[in-house]
């Protein structure tokens, strides 16, 4: 066969050129950059050195070894065999119980408040609610269903749960596409490259192996405010840490794989990693409000790097963790509900394998041959028809006469040991749920029932709301520090002036200070609002509302927003999912209420909210037409040709820099309800 050479220039002579000049390069540091190395190289150790001590806390194991049982347990991880005769079991019973906990916890429908103040602690009315619909808003976007999934079961599963808030840029080439054919493509063709950016914010799930902390006897609870560092770790191929490091200066001094020179700087590597792996090591220094990135030992950043958001009182870290319970009041990691049953699960298991064994011999049962006809004697004479020749009764014997198999004493200890486990995980159904089994029940019945299925499952319930009432607040602060600079252009149809258009929210399913429901707009700006303006969308709103379409306007302008102290306030409240059963049997035990409060106090109800409500709970809007006796207030003069146009616009991505007030401390219009009732 004919040995093809390599072609200069080819994908695999270019990678090999480039590896071996990577390998070749060395990377010289200045005394001080040396130092500071060095000094976080330490720090590494010492958060390494801390979590890898074996701990009562865990069982006498390490937190990895801990971790590793924890899933094995939530997966019903079942072994390979280590002989044949072996019995494996894996019941499943933890995995089937987180399942039904999981499910119970996701049901519940979990509502976010925020109120912001200043810092003389007066409240900035409106600016709350308006940043939780931006808020609301990006995780719609960002389809945050699935992340409170995976993070539900890692909080059940391990002994700490932790995410990271960032802004994240992904970069995309826009090549123009080339139609192929049977001949295959045109290759006159030129596919240009054209970068294409796409900025969000998200929640990123990190594993508890992947963060190591500074001091891990800071309790979780104390984790915003007294950690002093933490070094968060992956590990990924040498290709795929190009790509997101690819453009450093550093990169060049890359090298993967394990360090052989001991005596070299770049020598460190917190994990064993293959030969063509690349370890990444970032840490966050929020004392000194530095960040430090390491690549299989270099330094990949030249000076003193500041941290990329603001460090505040109550906020150290873009990240938040979560425990279910403390086990102690001076140790970082709890005990989730696998932890806990593990012991029980292993029990099970022994008590089905002990059973299966005695089943077993039930059928098969252990015989004992004469010493004399031993040699004639094999299992083939218990095959179905087999004969056999010279056997005496003697010759065979039970050697265990007294096995009958399985009895009930078995069976009974069998069901203590499942009694004992779900006093751990809690039961299957009824209990983790709170609802009863069979029968109808009234609203009431239900609220009880969701009650008690609270006080079940109060431990990791807290939990939960607790990060829901957290990852708000990070989300606020990433959505102010990384999405209020100007995205485009826009004209102004009054003024002609060209200004800068900033983010808007769209929120579909909002609620309004007046208690109505409809769509939300929260536009960012740079300025207050003219009279002519606020006129304009006062008009839009009328018309929007008479034609069955409730919708707000809000801005916030963002130069007024920075000259201020914000301190924002996150409540999250357990609500019931609209639309639900439970919800329309709500919904008819009020209207029946009031009705006969309407009767005994000759106070009539008012149409317009319980029709609102009808079609919140049944899903199903435009049932009923609008009352014709009731005129709401009319838009000022001069204002209707630009309410048009902002209708219009509107319909395209207006809302620029021309949405109701710019500050909060400017007049309010009064609200289309308030209008109706005078």
């Amino acid at each position: 066969m004919k040995k093809t050479d390599k072609k200069k220039g080819s994908p695999v002579v270019i990678a090999e050129e480039e590896k071996n000049k990577t390998l070749e390069e060395t990377l010289s540091l200045t005394p001080e950059q040396n130092d500071r190395h060095t000094l976080f190289i330490q720090m590494c150790k010492d958060a390494k050195e801390q979590r890898d001590q074996n701990y009562d806390f865990f069982d006498g194991m390490t937190y990895e070894d801990d971790y590793y049982a924890n899933q094995k347990a939530a997966n019903a991880y079942l072994r390979p065999k280590l002989n044949d005769d072996e019995v494996r079991v894996a019941t499943g019973a933890t995995e089937k119980k987180l399942e039904v906990l999981s499910n119970n916890i996701l049901s519940m429908n979990m509502g976010e408040e925020a109120v912001a103040y200043d810092d003389a602690d007066n409240e900035l009315k409106d600016l709350g609610q308006d940043m939780m619909d931006a808020v609301k808003r990006t995780c719609d976007m960002e389809k945050d269903e699935d992340f409170w999934q995976s993070w539900l079961r890692e909080l059940l599963t391990q002994r700490l749960v932790c995410f990271e808030e960032i802004d994240e840029y992904q970069i995309y080439n826009n090549r123009r596409k080339i139609a192929l054919s049977p001949e295959g493509y045109d290759k006159k063709i030129i596919s240009v490259n054209k970068e294409r950016v796409h900025h969000k914010p998200r929640k990123r799930l990190i594993s508890g192996l992947r963060i190591y902390f500074g001091d891990i006897f800071v309790p979780a609870r104390c984790f915003q405010t007294d950690q002093p560092y933490i070094c968060v770790y992956a590990q990924r191929s040498y290709t795929a840490t190009k790509q997101i490091y690819g453009k450093w200066d550093r990169w060049k001094y890359v090298k993967p794989g394990k360090n052989q020179n001991e005596e070299s700087p770049m020598y460190y590597r917190m994990e064993d990693i293959s030969e063509n792996k690349v370890e990444e090591i970032r840490i966050i220094d929020p004392v000194n409000g530095e960040y430090y990135v390491i690549l299989n030992g270099v330094p990949m950043l030249e000076e003193s790097t500041p941290l990329w958001y603001e460090v505040l009182p109550d906020r150290r870290y873009t990240f938040d963790i979560k425990t279910i319970k403390e086990v102690d009041s001076e140790f970082i990691y709890g005990k989730p509900p696998v932890a806990s049953a593990k012991m029980f699960q292993a029990l099970t298991e022994e008590g089905i394998r002990n059973m299966i064994i005695k089943w077993r011999q039930s059928f098969a049962p252990a015989l004992g041959v004469s010493s004399d006809n031993a040699h004639l004697i094999s299992k083939d004479i218990f095959q179905a028809g087999a004969v056999t020749q010279g056997l005496t009764p003697d010759d065979v014997f039970l050697i265990n006469p007294e096995n009958k198999g399985v009895t009930q004493s078995e069976f009974n200890m069998y069901e203590l040991i499942n009694q004992e486990t779900e006093k751990f995980l809690g039961a299957g159904g009824d209990l983790a749920s709170g609802i009863a089994p069979t029968g109808e029940q009234t609203a009431e019945e239900i609220q009880t029932l969701q009650a008690n299925a609270v006080k079940n499952l109060g431990h990791i319930i807290a939990a939960y709301m607790r990060v829901r009432r957290d990852a708000p607040y990070l989300r606020i602060y990433n959505i102010l520090e990384n999405f209020v600079k100007p995205v485009r252009k826009y004209v102004n149809p009054i003024s002609d002036v060209i200004s800068d258009v900033y983010e808007k929210f769209t929120v579909n399913d909002a609620t309004f200070s007046d208690g109505k429901r409809g769509k939300k707009i929260v536009q960012f700006t740079d300025r207050n609002m003219t009279p002519l303006e606020k006129d304009a969308i006062f008009g839009f709103e009328l018309q929007e509302e008479k034609a069955g379409r409730p919708v707000r306007f809000r801005a916030i302008n963002i130069k007024a927003l920075a000259k201020i102290n914000v301190f924002w306030h996150v409540v999250v409240n357990q609500q019931r999912r609209e639309g639900s059963a439970l919800d329309r049997i709500m919904f008819q035990d009020q209207l029946n209420q009031a009705t006969k409060l309407s009767e005994i106090t000759g106070r009539p109800i008012s149409d317009a909210k319980p029709i609102e409500e009808f079609a919140q709970r049944w899903q199903a809007p435009g049932w009923f037409k609008e009352a014709t006796d009731q005129q709401p207030g009319q838009a000022p003069e001069g204002a209707e040709d630009l309410a048009k146009k902002i209708g219009e616009t509107e319909k395209r991505t207006l809302a620029g820099s021309q949405q109701t007030e710019g500050s909060r401390g400017a007049a309010q219009r009064p609200s289309l309800t308030q209008l109706q009732k005078n």
